[in-house]
């Protein structure tokens, strides 16, 4: 119930009705929802247990078109296959500076000016 000391209101069994028939809608509300929620759950538990069992097949055909599989002539990674031409290139790279001069080997700094007396005699 509500108060009003001070009687501001003046129907207060009114007051007192509506507040009493909003309360009970709330109970009604409230075990609704509960209900409902049991519901559910009961539902839930009705559910079979879940099975966690895989099993994975694979078929491999030797004699036709899965061959190519087994030899490894699947598509190469274009990852891969820039990582090789940069190995190769190294390769490459290094194979041209074992022919070249000590010096340029050990990345020597150059001689600015050329002593042209030593190639005269």
């Amino acid at each position: 119930p509500l108060r009003d000391e001070l009687q501001i209101n003046d129907n207060q069994q009114e007051l007192e009705d509506a507040y009493d028939d909003a309360t009970v809608f709330e109970k009604e509300e409230k075990l609704r929802k509960k209900t409902e929620l049991e519901k559910l759950h009961k539902g839930f538990k009705s559910l079979p247990k879940p099975e966690n069992k895989y099993e994975m097949v694979v078929n491999i055909n030797v004699d036709g078109e899965d061959e190519h599989l087994l030899k490894g002539n699947r598509e190469k990674d274009a990852s891969d296959l820039e990582a090789k031409r940069r190995r190769l290139a190294k390769q490459k790279e290094m194979a041209e500076l074992k022919c070249r001069s000590l010096a340029v080997q050990r990345s020597l700094p150059r001689p600015t000016t050329v002593n042209h007396r030593i190639y005269d005699d």
